[in-house]
């Protein structure tokens, strides 16, 4: 069924209202992706030579998922509709969207080249927990339901984001905080143990594990 549609006041033309299963399977599809990326990062420390093809597989992972979201984060919005790419960044939660797919894509973009060995030295390996960090803070800003939506749940008039909604973001945060800083101390040689480097790529498990249960 396709979502109802409502004027925006702003520009007086009528938008499709968001979609709460598409956004559902969006979430999921990133919790697969993610996933990818942990257990490439696990089987990459755990056999470096047998798996070390997988350097380039888990950042193109998230360079797709990036693409992907720039095109069908939010069909409401450019360029999947009629709506331009101005008024697409007008509307909060698709402006929300696109930059987080750009994180995605920077951090695909930076890993890939660090891998192909054009990105070299410990700047670029702070960059990826650098860019993390912004997407994980960014979180906590983030509303569904943005450009003033409202849908109807009971018969009565209610916001698109909800508290379970809330606690699910907040635990991404978490969870990506624990990410930053595991990878910010594995470049700054301070996890010199045998099970150090596998702290963030397990964290990321958990996290694409929490993103392929996401509800709304």
């Amino acid at each position: 069924m396709m979502p109802m549609e409502h004027v925006d006041p702003r520009y007086r033309i009528p938008l499709p209202m968001p979609d709460p299963q598409l956004s559902e399977f969006n979430h999921h599809l990133a919790g697969v992706m993610v996933i990818l990326v942990g257990i490439s990062a696990i089987l990459i420390y755990a056999r470096p030579r047998q798996f070390g093809f997988l350097k380039y597989v888990w950042p193109m992972s998230l360079f797709l998922l990036g693409a992907y979201l720039v095109v069908y984060s939010d069909p409401p919005g450019w360029p999947t509709s009629y709506v331009s790419i101005a008024h697409t960044w007008d509307m909060p939660e698709a402006r929300q969207h696109k930059i987080f797919a750009l994180l995605l894509l920077m951090m695909g973009s930076v890993e890939a080249a660090r891998a192909a060995g054009i990105a070299k030295g410990r700047m670029w390996g702070l960059a990826f927990p650098a860019l993390a960090l912004a997407g994980a803070v960014y979180l906590l800003f983030h509303k569904h339901g943005g450009s003033g939506a409202m849908h109807m749940e009971h018969g009565e008039h209610m916001e698109h984001g909800s508290p379970i909604v809330f606690y699910q973001h907040f635990t991404y945060f978490l969870l990506g905080l624990g990410i930053v800083g595991s990878r910010i101390l594995l470049e700054m040689d301070k996890l010199r143990t045998r099970w150090g480097p596998y702290i963030w790529p397990s964290l990321t498990v958990l996290l694409g594990i929490a993103l392929v249960f996401y509800r709304e």
